[in-house]
């Protein structure tokens, strides 16, 4: 039978401590703990993160796991103006916004968001510079439940709910002004979305559910790989090309799935199932999601995801 040295070409190696970095496949023995390690591709899973300041729903958010910034929403007592930055443990560094709406787009990162729109059908369009808020140019088409993608100085505002102009509406955003672009083919709101102003994807929609999927290339809209469930009020975070879907409902769902650019793939449930929470928008190997409408009321639970693709040590046993 062929032994580690014949598979591998490498000796165990005979270690007092666990190695810094790892390459995967590697295995050591520690003498310390008199145990035998190996460096190991993780596993994909939520896990409970830090509480959000106040139970929170119809929120949006944006970032990364370890940087990210969730935007003002709707409490028990009604909208609120408060957002936090989160630092992939806890919640802090609390800001007010300029204006009083819920059901917003986000994108941008910690240090540079972007808000937009929200209900009542508003056109307010908000930059946050890492400390505050300020007022910048209005959307054209005035709506909430949009979604956003992009940065604070190349943006996007997709679709939404409002009185005026078609279904659908896309604007671009270039740091001082909006620019109307070809409409979303589905004219859905409530839906998720995630990458950049030339290579974006949005997917889903509320109060119909959907299983559709939409590729923006900066001009125009194609249809991508259909979800393996209806879906609506949900999340998404990453690139057109590596996209993360989470949370769903009316009804409320942990259903969360990975996009490779053709199709989608479902993936480990979340603790809490809920429909329009706020979450990270950069990545789809980590991320967060925060608040969300659960079965019933409101809540403050933040979920950390991880796809497992960092390698990890594991103690190996003969059991």
């Amino acid at each position: 039978m062929a032994d580690y040295q014949d598979i591998r070409g490498l000796r165990v190696k005979y270690l007092s401590a666990d190695p810094s970095t790892a390459t995967v496949g590697e295995v050591w023995y520690n003498s310390t703990s008199g145990t035998l390690k190996a460096s190991v591709l993780g596993t994909a899973a939520w896990s409970s993160g830090g509480a959000y300041p106040v139970a929170i729903r119809e929120t949006c958010g944006c970032g990364t796991l370890t940087a990210g910034l969730g935007m003002p929403g709707q409490t028990a007592a009604g909208a609120t103006t408060v957002s936090a930055e989160y630092n992939g443990t806890a919640w802090g560094n609390t800001a007010t916004s300029n204006t009083t709406c819920i059901a917003r787009g986000g994108a941008g990162l910690q240090t540079s968001g972007l808000a937009m729109g929200g209900e009542p059908g508003s056109g307010e369009v908000e930059e946050y510079n890492g400390a505050s808020w300020s007022e910048e140019t209005n959307l054209g088409t005035a709506r909430y439940a949009l979604n956003g993608a992009g940065t604070q100085t190349a943006g996007l505002a997709i679709g939404g709910r409002y009185s005026a102009a078609s279904p659908g509406a896309v604007e671009e955003y270039n740091g001082a002004s909006w620019t109307a672009e070809t409409v979303q083919p589905s004219g859905t709101s409530y839906a998720g979305s995630c990458g950049t102003s030339t290579a974006a994807l949005y997917f889903g929609s509320r109060p119909s559910p959907t299983t559709d999927t939409f590729d923006y290339n900066g001009a125009s809209w194609t249809a991508g790989g259909a979800h393996p469930t209806s879906i609506g009020g949900c999340i998404g975070s990453g690139t057109s090309t590596a996209a993360l879907q989470a949370g769903s409902g009316p009804p409320q769902s942990t259903v969360t799935a990975i996009y490779n650019g053709t199709s989608w793939a479902s993936n480990p449930s979340m603790a809490v199932a809920r429909s329009n929470p706020g979450g990270s928008s950069v990545s789809n190997a980590t991320a967060f999601m925060f608040g969300g409408n659960p079965v019933s009321g409101f809540t403050d639970a933040t979920e950390e995801f991880n796809d497992g693709s960092a390698a990890e040590t594991q103690t190996l046993t003969t059991s």
